[in-house]
């Protein structure tokens, strides 16, 4: 069976990390605010949002809380349940596609 190049993950030019890395929060919380709106309870794991990116660190706090967190980040990237997710994305879409 032939095979083509195996996927490679995406990796931000490092002007652009910071800004990718808070759309990935960004994008992840989201997932799983869907989630908890479909299913009623919090995903067992990130995974399970649909949502795929190594980078992203989920943590159940409680109940119907969460913490997300960029797992090795020069600055510590961090979202929780309940946090202001358009304030921690701030200008970073708008960075990402200027880039493109």
């Amino acid at each position: 069976m032939l095979e083509g190049p195996r996927p490679v993950a995406y990796q931000p030019p490092a002007t652009l990390e910071e800004a990718s890395d808070r759309f990935a929060l960004w994008l992840a919380s989201g997932r799983i605010e869907r989630f908890i709106a479909r299913n009623g309870r919090l995903p067992s794991f990130l995974g399970e949002t649909g949502f795929d990116d190594a980078r992203v660190q989920y943590t159940v706090t409680g109940e119907r809380s969460w913490t997300l967190e960029i797992v090795g980040a020069a600055d510590r990237l961090r979202l929780a349940s309940g946090e202001d997710r358009a304030a921690l994305l701030g200008d970073a879409l708008d960075r990402l596609q200027q880039d493109g």
